[in-house]
């Protein structure tokens, strides 16, 4: 656009063209016909000034259409470049968002793959541990199965049952080997080696209900394995002593024991499987021996007859009774043991001693062996229950 200076300056500057030019025509049509004029400079000098605006206004006119001609190309092209601008816009943003969901896509993707990776990861270390324990369990299977493979051997060599010293009478003869039972256990998880040793089976009331309805108290020696695995024990209970071809057999896992220094533990029998030989609960309640029947001794003096009952590792196919008198007493880490004369070998550990009178002196525990003559130890029971364990 033209500014008002620009403007007053080509106004003037027509004023003054004009003013020429009708100066000039006048002398041109003077001489021409030899005419003067009169019409007055001002009108001439006016209608040249209008002729000459309106010759600048219909060129300033069409050089107004020009400029908005080619400002509104501009405009057009302004136009169509912003609606350029606005599709690239438009486009990386699209782009963007894409681009984000991708990423996002991929941030979940590898989640995935995380998450897979660390399940099978799990699942890889479950089974690798499943396949641990069923290792274990075999072995235990394998090393239970060798165990019985060993006690039905053993029991199979069984002869008549060794005849018993006059001294002890039939009744309680007959009474009490029923619960004596002969106890095979491993020496350790994977050797297959087995120790023998003996028990006593009971029927449990109020005194030690702790160890189940059920158990068999023997010497924590005979149980415990040497590589402090769980223990796995066969337990052999002879309902008639005098037939040692019938019998019958119940598992052990595990025992339980008051503490390392006390020579006692516990068994609790289980129901054996696919065995023909396999005892039954209600041969467990027919052959255990109640507790109440079965008190301990209050007093064990020197010179009180002694019965010892169990299975001895030599002769002891079948249940064995020794006999002889208690020679003294010795204290070890708080535990009492009464010494006997009467004869205790390796397999009568965990078997029981009597008194004649029916009560309970001990657990035979181990023997002491000298060149001509040997002292059997016997673990006092009613000092460990009363005394030390109080």
């Amino acid at each position: 656009m033209l500014s008002l200076d620009r403007l007053n300056s080509i106004v003037l500057y027509l004023r003054r063209g004009a003013r020429n030019l009708a100066g000039l025509a006048r002398r041109l049509f003077a001489r021409a016909n030899g005419i003067t004029f009169h019409v007055p400079a001002y009108q001439l000098t006016t209608y040249a000034v209008l002729f000459l605006l309106s010759l600048g206004g219909f060129l300033l006119y069409r050089q107004y259409e020009g400029t908005e001609g080619e400002v509104r190309e501009t405009q057009r092209e302004l136009a169509a470049l912003k609606q350029s601008a606005m599709d690239t816009i438009t486009s990386q943003r699209i782009l963007i968002d894409e681009l984000t969901k991708t990423r996002k896509d991929l941030n979940s993707l590898q989640q995935s793959t995380t998450d897979a990776f660390s399940a099978e990861r799990k699942t890889i270390d479950e089974q690798s541990k499943n396949l641990s324990r069923q290792g274990v369990a075999l072995k235990k299977s394998e090393a239970s199965a060798a165990l019985l493979r060993k006690t039905l051997d053993d029991v199979a060599k069984a002869k008549a049952a060794s005849p018993a010293p006059v001294n002890v009478s039939n009744a309680l003869l007959s009474e009490i080997a029923p619960s004596v039972v002969k106890v095979y256990c491993a020496v350790d998880a994977l050797s297959g080696s087995v120790k023998q040793g003996s028990g006593m089976l009971y029927h449990a009331f109020a005194n030690r209900a702790q160890f189940g309805e059920y158990y068999v108290q023997t010497n924590l020696h005979v149980v415990s394995t040497d590589d402090t695995s769980p223990a796995r024990c066969v337990i052999v209970v002879y309902p008639d002593y005098s037939n040692s071809a019938r019998y019958l057999l119940f598992n052990s896992e595990a025992y339980k024991f008051y503490n390392s220094a006390f020579d006692i533990a516990f068994l609790t029998p289980q129901i054996v499987t696919n065995n023909a030989f396999a005892g039954t609960f209600s041969d467990l309640a027919r052959y255990a021996r109640d507790e109440s029947k079965s008190p301990t001794c209050d007093s064990v003096s020197i010179g009180d007859h002694l019965s010892i009952f169990g299975y001895p590792a030599i002769g002891g196919e079948t249940l064995t009774v020794t006999d002889g008198i208690v020679s003294g007493s010795e204290s070890d880490f708080g535990t009492r043991y009464l010494k006997t004369s009467a004869k205790i070998d390796h397999g009568n550990s965990g078997g029981i001693a009597f008194k004649d009178s029916g009560c309970v002196a001990g657990i035979p525990t181990f023997v002491q062996r000298g060149q001509l003559e040997s002292i059997a130890r016997v673990l006092d029971l009613h000092y460990l229950f009363t005394v030390t364990l109080k």
